[in-house]
């Protein structure tokens, strides 16, 4: 299932998933099986309500479901701000944090490292995190330690960088990169 599947391919793939039929879907979520087809075929959306509903009855994340990822990072008018507020003190904010910083959508992450959507959404909320070979293959890519990645420490080279400030972090992950300032600025869209 990729980012660019619509909403009723995801309803479809959730139904599956948990092996219901369009009519015990709809009584899960309470409405009419016709609705369900209807979103399925895509002459229709589910309402905010009922979107909320099928994420937590059917643990999904809504970033996921409704393909809302985080296009607002992708404007550099925002981009900086946005990095700033994520919080780099866990597995799953680091995760984001590369992800955004490399301008990647939640899908094109999931591919990069041949997992779901789903997968990477769970290790940015912190429900779950990268694991054995998932973990260094993310280190190895964005050329962080994979020490840092799990757990938020820099490696002996860089221990006197505060992980806290917000350039410090930008600049660590621009001399791992082993980029050059304009490389890294227009890479990140500033």
């Amino acid at each position: 299932m990729t980012n660019s599947s619509t909403v009723g391919e995801k309803i479809k793939y959730i139904r599956y998933q948990n092996n219901l039929s369009q009519f015990k879907f709809a009584s899960e979520i309470g409405v009419s099986e016709s609705t369900v087809f209807r979103w399925e075929v895509g002459e229709r959306t589910p309402s905010k309500p009922h979107a909320k509903k099928i994420c937590e009855k059917f643990d999904v994340p809504q970033d996921w479901f409704l393909e809302v990822f985080d296009t607002e990072m992708f404007d550099p008018a925002t981009k900086t701000e946005q990095l700033k507020k994520i919080d780099t003190s866990t597995v799953g904010g680091r995760v984001q944090f590369l992800r955004l910083t490399n301008e990647m959508s939640l899908g094109q992450f999931a591919d990069e490292f041949a997992v779901k959507p789903i997968v990477v959404s769970r290790w940015e909320t912190n429900k779950s995190k990268p694991q054995g070979p998932k973990a260094m293959k993310i280190a190895d890519k964005f050329g962080v330690s994979l020490r840092w990645l799990l757990s938020g420490d820099f490696e002996e080279t860089v221990q006197n960088v505060e992980t806290s400030n917000f350039g410090a972090r930008i600049k660590f992950l621009r001399e791992r990169s082993k980029m050059s300032h304009r490389v890294f600025a227009s890479k990140i869209g500033v």
